[in-house]
């Protein structure tokens, strides 16, 4: 289904839903389980704290069509302990790519021009992670305009996310060198688990994005 254009959350899409209203910003990412009615029922990929109550607000936010979209619910229903009952506010709209909700993190990583093997060395480095690219806070033996692969270690053993990506610019700063790529053809896979990994790490800054 699609309002005004932009694809809703279907069976099975994978979604990210950030829980206003309380002091600490919470996240939730799962699966949409069912259509119901008005609403949809999501099924978490982990059981809910206690303190989720009735009546909250929410963010929706997913990816479909290579691109990532948005939409404000309301928490109508707790189901079960995983299972919890949205019913949309506002109709979903493709987020401009200055809004990605965006996170630098030190993590296992490598940056090369052939697709990476099981003989590719990931070191701890830091970069900084988005829906649409990623920047690469150190030197690398890429020019801008190279196709590359960036190769990333999720957590929780989730393996490797492998990312093709087109370097757009590479500078030399006085702090030392930057690298900036913009992903290309991302599945959707792909692009769930790097959103997750973005959701995860931003917990923090979410509660202050009221305008997403």
């Amino acid at each position: 289904m699609s309002a005004g254009g932009c694809p809703k959350p279907g069976v099975d899409q994978e979604v990210n839903i950030v829980i206003l209203g309380r002091p600490e910003v919470g996240l939730i990412s799962g699966r949409v389980l069912f259509e119901r009615g008005r609403g949809l029922i999501m099924e978490a990929r982990e059981e809910a704290d206690d303190d989720l109550t009735r009546g909250l607000s929410a963010i929706v936010v997913y990816a479909a069509r290579s691109g990532v979209y948005s939409f404000r619910a309301k928490l109508s229903e707790i189901i079960s302990k995983t299972r919890l009952y949205l019913v949309p506010t506002t109709e979903p709209r493709q987020m401009e790519k200055r809004e990605y909700i965006r996170a630098i993190l030190t993590m296992p990583a490598a940056l090369i021009n052939d697709f990476p093997d099981e003989e590719t060395a990931l070191d701890d480095v830091k970069l900084e992670l988005s829906a649409s690219g990623f920047r690469w806070f150190q030197s690398a033996p890429v020019n801008k305009g190279d196709k590359v692969w960036l190769r990333i270690d999720l957590p929780d053993d989730d393996g490797n996310l492998d990312l093709p990506a087109r370097i757009v610019r590479v500078d030399t700063l006085e702090s030392g060198s930057e690298v900036a790529g913009q992903f290309l053809a991302v599945d959707q896979q792909q692009q769930d688990a790097l959103l997750r990994l973005v959701f995860k790490t931003s917990l923090n800054e979410l509660g202050m994005q009221e305008d997403l």
